[in-house]
């Protein structure tokens, strides 16, 4: 016997290409889940919109007349995992409608559905990073839960023919609970610094033939569909860690003030200074790193990030690793003698052929802020000393701006 390939089929083998490929840019984009990136690319969506069935309780195939059109609502929360993927939650409350007279039946319901989805941001693939924040096309697919209640009429003696939910099933209220996915395509338009303007259109296959209360035999699948067209309004924005307080400059916390102070009254160090030479075993090891950046930053602002290395006596050669925000970029700067840059799309890596003498010594950066939305954002530092031993000597730091402006808000 030939198989049929239904709708539910189709939805479940694109949903599968869908994590495989999340799953896939997560990993490309290892360097975004870093601390922060919990805290920042959040969005939430409020929506209205038409909902329409499609199984056998409907008159024509395509789009349902509009007499059987019934009005939904949706809510959504989104965190954008990288420039390419997103994942979200979505509830949808609304009533569906059909009818059609090969059955002499009609049906009305109500429905609640909760999933959990994955987004696609196909319009990467052909804009520019500078309007990458005005509008974005995506796809989206997920799986959930529907609850609904059913009541069919018959159309030519207007009587209850059947129905179910009702409080007789097990789902929210009594009614019937089926598994279901979702496959859709939407567009957000940025219309203020945080707000943007949703447009969605979603299809959501039920496991299940009785949402219209009518189990057919002669079609051509044995699942029910419904569609919900949404316009809607989103909101922008990035979670805050608490308990920080603001300073003029932004500097990573640590122990380098404690730590230079020590080693500046180490008896070793006193030597050196006097002319005494140094007994091995008695180097101060500590090694630590502090970084200034302004507070605040405007969009596409130049400014200084600023490295301060604490390395005691330490000699030999070393590397600093800057990773920046998205868009965020390095601008070519004066470096000292003995040391050189090379940029990456997301930062840049310091080589210092040789360490300076000095106990802790400056390096100087200029960054240029992206085009991105008002929020917190963190650059990271991280780094290695390598002694005349070949032993290593790590340190780490984190500097977070706020900026204050948007490609939305100079428009």
């Amino acid at each position: 016997m030939k198989r049929k390939i239904t709708h539910l089929t189709i939805a479940k083998l694109l949903f599968t290409l869908l994590i495989t490929g999340l799953v896939n840019c997560s990993f490309a984009q290892k360097n975004d889940s870093l601390p922060s990136f919990i805290y920042r690319n959040w969005q939430v969506n409020v929506s209205v919109g038409v909902m329409t069935f499609t199984g056998d309780l409907n008159e024509d195939k395509g789009i349902p007349y509009m007499r059987d059109w019934r009005l939904g609502v949706g809510v959504s929360i989104e965190k954008e995992m990288n420039r390419w993927v997103g994942l979200r939650m979505q509830a949808i409350a609304g009533k569906l409608a059909g009818r059609n007279p090969v059955f002499d039946q009609k049906f009305t319901a109500d429905i609640y559905q909760g999933s959990l989805q994955g987004t696609v941001n196909f319009s990467r693939l052909f804009q520019s990073r500078e309007n990458d924040q005005l509008y974005r096309l995506y796809a989206m697919a997920g799986v959930g839960l529907s609850n609904w209640n059913t009541t069919a009429y018959s159309l030519s003696a207007q009587t209850k023919v059947g129905g179910n939910g009702n409080g007789y099933g097990s789902g929210i209220g009594g009614r019937t609970v089926e598994g279901s996915l979702q496959l859709g395509l939407g567009l957000n338009y940025q219309i203020s610094e945080k707000f943007v303007f949703a447009l969605e259109t979603q299809f959501n296959g039920v496991n299940s033939d009785k949402l219209d209360a009518l189990e057919a035999t002669n079609k051509l699948t044995n699942k029910d569909i419904y569609e919900y067209t949404s316009v809607g309004i989103g909101y922008r924005f990035n979670l805050k860690k608490s308990g920080k307080k603001a300073s003029e400059n932004s500097s990573s916390s640590g122990s380098f003030t404690t730590a230079k102070a020590e080693a500046l009254s180490n008896d070793s160090i006193a030597k050196k200074a006097s002319g005494v030479k140094e007994e091995k075993g008695l180097v101060p090891s500590t090694v630590d790193v502090l970084c200034w950046a302004p507070q605040k930053v405007n969009e596409g602002e130049e400014f200084a990030l600023s490295i301060q290395i604490y390395k005691a006596m330490l000699m030999g050669k070393g590397e600093i690793r800057i990773l920046l925000p998205e868009n965020y970029s390095m601008v070519p700067s004066t470096m000292s003698e003995g040391m050189s840059m090379s940029t990456t799309e997301r930062g840049a890596t310091v080589v210092l052929e040789k360490l300076p003498e000095d106990y802790d010594f400056t390096v100087k950066l200029m960054v240029k802020a992206g085009k991105n939305p008002t929020g917190t954002y963190s650059i990271y530092v991280l780094g290695r000393l390598t002694d005349t031993d070949n032993k290593q000597h790590k340190f780490s730091s984190v500097v977070n701006v706020q900026q204050i402006g948007s490609v939305a808000a100079k428009r």
